[in-house]
């Protein structure tokens, strides 16, 4: 890689940081995220629950778009840059004290997420999201892949990503499981509680 790629990437990190400017600060800093393939309803909880608790919200498929409308082609564009401009945005919302729902499945990092938090004094909270395989792929289907969706996945990346979700033992690492199929309302309020209790046994 030359030397005048290397900078114009440390630029694009730069640009993307600038964007990250969360609305408030919480006296307990911690993350909520997600486990779960496409179209198991990822940015549908991240909303609610952005809604209910009031925090700032931020997504992977945000950096992505970000790496599109700059010359970078595909929904997986430059996946190394993601990573680093994630792990860079991860650490400015620790450091400024954001706490904060990351709306991205985090099964392949989900040691390095939990290893993060902790050194920064903050608690994680990770979701399970589950379906009926028919119904997120139905889901991916209707949704597509335009302007306007959140999400960036498409049929072939579901299988893909099934394939590792497959491969790690992650169950251990679930703090609440919410199956999309069912009704999301009750719960997002049944996880809100029992976040709350955590919460405040921590304080």
């Amino acid at each position: 890689m030359s030397w005048s790629v290397c900078v114009r990437e440390d630029d694009l990190v730069q640009e993307f940081l600038e964007t990250v400017k969360p609305e408030r600060q919480y006296s307990e800093l911690f993350v909520i995220t997600f486990i779960g393939l496409p179209g198991t309803g990822k940015s549908t909880v991240a909303r609610l629950l952005k809604e209910r608790l009031g925090i700032y919200s931020t997504s992977n498929d945000q950096i992505r778009r970000f790496l599109n409308s700059k010359g970078f082609i595909g929904i997986s564009p430059k996946q190394d840059l993601v990573e680093r401009i994630a792990e860079l945005r991860t650490v400015k919302l620790y450091e400024q004290r954001i706490s904060h729902v990351l709306d991205a499945d985090i099964v392949k990092f989900v040691d390095k997420v939990e290893e993060y938090a902790k050194a920064h004094g903050a608690s994680c909270y990770i979701l399970h999201l589950t379906c009926k395989e028919a119904t997120a792929l139905q889901r991916i289907r209707n949704r597509g892949y335009k302007e306007g969706n959140f999400s960036m996945a498409d049929i072939d990346t579901y299988h893909e990503r099934k394939k590792v979700h497959e491969a790690i033992e992650f169950k251990e690492h679930v703090f609440f499981t919410i199956d999309t199929s069912l009704e999301l309302e009750p719960q997002v309020e049944a996880f809100i509680a029992k976040f709350n209790q955590d919460l405040a046994r921590k304080t």
